[in-house]
């Protein structure tokens, strides 16, 4: 399904015939569609962070349990060619920078903050 949307968003006829307000419309409902297909990992995402329970579930704490289904969204995202291994790669050396500098400003020696719950 999303083959078909990115096809279709991406490989379009000219249309000369689209004028005024109309070509604003299909301009405006393009972006919108491009816009929701990039944001596919975020949304998934916060949706899990409100259906996992504040306690967790089955013994599983809720940091682990959101860090084991982004990795399943991610996984997915390869395997069903979403993204690239490139761009996974990418995004793996923004989380390796982060994770560093959260180990950095929760640590014992600085705390400039914590978690809320237990993590």
């Amino acid at each position: 399904m999303l083959e078909t949307i990115d096809h279709g968003l991406l490989v379009t006829e000219p249309r000369p015939d689209l004028r005024g307000l109309h070509r604003i419309l299909v301009e405006l409902l393009f972006f919108g569609l491009k816009e929701a297909r990039a944001c596919l990992f975020a949304g998934l995402f916060f949706l899990a962070i409100f259906i996992v329970p504040r306690h967790g579930l089955s013994g599983i704490p809720r940091y682990d349990l959101l860090l084991a289904i982004a990795l399943a969204i991610q996984g997915w995202m390869l395997w069903r060619g979403i993204e690239t291994l490139d761009e996974a790669k990418t995004v793996l050396l923004f989380h390796i920078a982060g994770f560093g500098l959260e180990a950095f400003k929760t640590s014992g020696a600085i705390q400039s903050w914590s978690y809320a719950d237990f993590a």
